[in-house]
């Protein structure tokens, strides 16, 4: 009998980002033979309960903001005390000094995923063509561009692993199930929504780089152009300093009645397939799953040439992409998916094609499941 296998996920917090919810996604759905996953996290937080009802074990080591110090040797103490196989690092930078620890001990498999989220400092760089350096240590970009960006910074070609396709990031698409007329109807009067208002939804953390800022400046300008609209928002981590700062631009600009703000009632399946159509004007990302979702329930997303979006999203065909930071860009965007029902059933179609066809998340947690089994025979 082949014994089990054992997977540390090492993250900073259970927080609701894109990473996590992949993780979750990724781990939800391989299969369950022969290997177990132990997660451990700084801090308690709502995806810390999906990743419980997943199988997984969790671990939280409550530390001081000072990640770096406190966080790290409770680490160590864990990988000393258990007995992992195999160690997965899922992007987080705060925690590079760990990296070297993870790898120093013994010959065994480690593992970094790449979302490329945020911007990286040059340590980061330094310290990652170290332990790229060591033959047991591989890192998974979940892009084709990310991956090509590794290599720009001297990264080993032989030490980045590519799925089939290029890509390492899907959605769960039984999650997004197409609702009954009746209960969209039903949700938008919970909204306070009328039959004549166009409805975007946006999905994103309440932070800077999610552009929120952008999308109030380009109401402003359709609201004086006498359109009927709405936006329904939701948003899980915020940053209470940059939603203090949304509250008051949207009470300044008169748009309290047309940025709506949804609450735990909501799921985003639903504030979604309850739109028009989808919007998300970031200005830094990697390959953000809120316009995954979107696409899988064929709304025509309009969203930012940044990061990776522009490797699944082509604009005019399954999406309309616009420049960062560019409200004028953004409304002329909305405005033309307003005006054109044509464009938005041609590309919400292609949409769900698109993720319907390259990104299921069975394919890459049956990927990962391989991976995890070759990287111990």
């Amino acid at each position: 009998m082949k014994r089990t296998i054992h997977v540390l996920h090492i993250t900073d917090r259970f927080r609701i980002t894109g990473g996590h919810v992949l993780a979750h996604s990724i781990l939800a759905n391989m299969p369950n033979d022969r290997i177990h996953h132990t997660i451990v996290a700084f801090d308690h937080g709502p995806m810390e309960k999906k990743f419980k009802d997943a199988g997984v074990t969790t671990y939280v080591l409550p530390s001081s903001i000072d990640a770096v110090r406190f966080f790290v040797p409770q680490i160590k103490k864990i990988i000393m005390d258990f007995k992992f196989d195999i160690i997965h690092a899922h992007e987080f930078t705060s925690m590079y000094k760990l990296y070297p620890y993870c790898i120093e001990r013994s010959e065994k498999p480690f593992f970094i995923s790449e979302y490329g989220t945020v911007s990286k400092p040059d340590y980061w760089w330094e310290t990652l063509k170290v332990l790229l350096n060591n033959k047991f240590t591989t890192i998974v970009p979940v892009t084709p561009s990310l991956s090509r960006k590794l290599l720009l910074h001297g990264i080993s070609r032989k030490a980045i692993h590519l799925f089939k396709g290029g890509f390492a990031e899907g959605i769960d698409l039984s999650q997004f199930p197409i609702l009954a007329p009746k209960a969209i109807s039903n949700e938008r009067k919970r909204w306070n929504i009328k039959e004549d208002e166009f409805v975007f939804s946006i999905i994103a953390n309440m932070l800077h780089r999610k552009g929120f800022h952008i999308l109030l400046e380009a109401l402003a300008v359709l609201k004086n152009k006498k359109y009927k609209i709405k936006v329904a928002a939701k948003y899980g981590d915020e940053d209470p300093i940059y939603l203090k700062h949304i509250l008051n631009l949207r009470k300044k600009l008169k748009l309290e009645d047309v940025l709506l703000f949804g609450d735990k009632k909501s799921s985003i399946n639903t504030i979604n397939q309850m739109s028009d159509a989808f919007l998300l004007p970031t200005l830094i990302e990697g390959l953000p799953l809120s316009i995954l979702e979107a696409m899988a329930v064929a709304q025509p997303v309009i969203t930012t040439k940044v990061g990776s979006i522009p490797e699944v999203i082509k604009d005019g065909k399954n999406g309309l992409l616009v420049e960062p930071n560019s409200s004028k860009e953004l409304a002329i965007a909305m405005q033309r998916i307003i005006e054109d029902a044509q464009l938005r059933r041609y590309i919400g179609a292609e949409g769900k094609k698109t993720v319907r066809e390259k990104f299921d998340i069975h394919s890459f947690s049956t990927q990962w499941h391989e991976l995890y089994l070759k990287s111990v025979s």
